[in-house]
C-alpha cells in the first residue's frame, strides 16, 4: 500500500499547501519518501510543518521532514527517560495520519 494524500487547501500566494497524509505499513529504517506531486508542489518543500494523529496511541508520535533526503521521519517515545526513537514498519498502520504544512513552489 501507498501513503494517501489529500489536498485540504492550496494556497500559493503563501507559497504553501495543506494536505492530510495517510501512512502505511511499510515504513522504512529512514522514513517515508515525500512526494512533491502528493503534496501539491513542483519540487521539495523549504520547509513543513507536520501534526501527527493516531485515535487509539496513548502517547502521540513525532514526524520530522528531512530536506536533504525529501522523506519523514517518524519517532516514538522509547522508555521513559529515553530519548525518541524511529519506528520501524510495525509500529505504522493505515490508522495514522499527518497534516503537512509544506512551504515551496505550489503548482497552479
Amino acid at each position: 500500500m501507498a501513503l494517501v494524500y489529500t489536498r485540504v487547501a492550496s494556497r500559493p500566494d503563501l507559497r504553501e499547501t495543506v494536505t492530510d497524509v495517510t501512512l502505511d505499513g511499510s515504513y522504512g529504517a529512514g522514513g517515508y519518501a515525500v512526494s512533491n506531486a502528493g503534496l501539491g508542489l513542483l519540487s521539495n518543500a523549504d520547509a513543513m510543518d507536520i501534526s501527527y494523529s493516531h485515535p487509539t496511541a496513548a502517547s502521540g508520535n513525532v514526524a520530522q521532514y528531512q530536506p536533504v533526503t525529501n522523506k519523514i521521519m517518524i519517532f516514538e517515545a522509547g522508555t521513559a527517560a529515553g530519548p525518541l526513537a524511529e519506528c520501524s514498519a510495525g509500529d505504522i498502520t493505515s490508522s495514522h495520519k499527518m497534516r503537512v504544512v509544506a512551504k515551496g513552489n505550489v503548482v497552479v
